[in-house]
């Protein structure tokens, strides 16, 4: 994408969207992380191990039946009107989604995993220099997306509180790239940055900073959705992984922690062979736990490997047809799979014209994710490693220790064996 000239360029169809979760999903994820992480191979000549991190329509089913008992809870909250189960692909893929509508006439829809409220701010042209004037910083979100979650939690306990995270941002539905003064070559969504100057934020006691960036998405409006939906699963995917090794690294810790009692059983005087023994059968657990644990951060390499294949090369995801069924499968032509494509490039809007138009993709928007799984697991394999390195020296120690009961309980046995002998033998001669 190139900058070839500035002028006020017709745009149609602005439209504010909010993009997120709740604090549970309604779709159970298919498969453990642990699994997941089972499946990154070191040989991926056939299947690249990227490959394995675009899988949402595996991990996430639905069927209408699944959002059913969710259908009758909204039917009864009287903040809607409308509810209806759609037959229909969502932005991350997936072959149904619940629409329900309030009085207001906002529309909800929810494939399971994210729901998105779309409302329409502009349906006829404008140009740059309008997009201060219909747009602005979009805000927390319409009351809407709480009430939905008001029966989103009769449906699913371990939502305990209201809450929800949202992505606020703004679409056009047509762009003219040539009367905007852009080249687009093969199909490029832009990401232009505007500022609200209207709001202001307080940094400290007497200071404020005056306006706040948003997004105005160009391009192909469904393809720039499922990359922002594909981006947001992605960063939960990866909060998924972060909270596994997080787990794991909990687990070194408790190692650590017993090993001060492995040592204590160790130096035991004799007589409390029991405790020793005891004490020697922890360190083998102990090693069993930290041998798992290294050979899952071998998988969990890989799929950093993988990661950082997909950050630096600035991809996105979007949805495509499926073409191959298993024998059985039901054929659901809005079940979409997940193909890479380039992220978003990005510009900025100043007095009403595009500058700082970026020459490549930006990274995805869970890169940050993506960094703090990989410093987790630099710091899970040095203590891994720490552990494991006390644990071997520990079974070494036992181990060269009870080598030295069982040579001392030979020459008292053999000691025993002569003095019976002896014994023996006297009492035969007095005899």
């Amino acid at each position: 994408m190139s900058n070839t000239k500035h002028s006020d360029a017709p745009l149609a169809g602005l439209e504010r969207h909010y993009v997120g979760r709740f604090p549970a999903t309604l779709l159970k994820r298919r498969e453990t992380v642990e699994h997941t992480l089972s499946l990154f191979e070191p040989d991926e000549a056939l299947v690249p191990n990227r490959n394995i991190l675009s899988r949402t329509t595996h991990l996430y089913r639905a069927t209408s039946d699944t959002f059913e008992p969710l259908r009758q809870a909204l039917i009864r909250n009287q903040k809607f009107v409308h509810v209806e189960v759609l037959h229909e692909a969502s932005d991350l893929g997936i072959p149904y989604k619940i629409l329900a509508r309030d009085r207001d006439g906002r529309e909800i829809c929810y494939d399971g995993v994210l729901y998105r409220v779309t409302e329409s701010v502009h349906k006829g042209d404008f140009g740059l220099d309008q997009i201060d004037e219909l747009a602005g910083c979009p805000g927390r979100g319409p009351s809407i997306i709480d009430w939905f979650g008001e029966s989103l939690r009769e449906i699913i306990p371990e939502i305990e509180t209201p809450g929800y995270s949202v992505t606020s941002f703004y679409t056009v539905k047509h762009t003219d790239w040539d009367t905007l003064g852009l080249r687009n070559e093969g199909d490029a969504n832009l990401r232009l940055i505007c500022k609200d100057m209207n709001v202001f934020t307080v940094t400290a006691l007497i200071f404020t900073e005056i306006g706040r960036d948003y997004a105005v998405y160009l391009g192909d409006w469904d393809v720039v959705l499922q990359m922002i939906g594909h981006d947001l699963c992605a960063a939960m995917e990866l909060k998924h992984f972060l909270d596994y090794f997080g787990q794991q690294r909990t687990n070194v810790e408790k190692v650590k922690e017993a090993t001060i009692t492995e040592i204590s059983g160790m130096l035991a005087p004799v007589h409390r062979l029991f405790r020793k023994h005891q004490q020697w059968n922890s360190v083998k657990n102990s090693l069993r736990s930290l041998i798992s644990i290294q050979s899952m951060l071998i998988k969990g390499d890989l799929l950093i490997q993988a990661l950082s294949e997909i950050v630096e090369g600035r991809f996105a995801y979007f949805n495509g047809p499926r073409q191959i069924w298993l024998a059985g499968e039901e054929h659901d032509d809005q079940e979409k799979i997940q193909h890479l494509r380039p992220g978003f490039f990005e510009a900025r809007l100043e007095e009403e014209k595009i500058t700082n138009l970026s020459d490549k993709p930006s990274e995805p928007m869970y890169t940050y994710l993506v960094d703090e799984l990989r410093d987790k697991m630099k710091v899970l394999h040095e203590e891994t490693g720490a552990a494991l390195g006390n644990e071997k020296d520990l079974l070494t120690a036992f181990q060269t220790e009870f080598s030295l009961y069982a040579v001392w309980l030979a020459v008292i046995a053999l000691v025993i064996s002569l003095v019976v002998s002896i014994v023996i033998v006297v009492l035969e001669k007095c005899l």
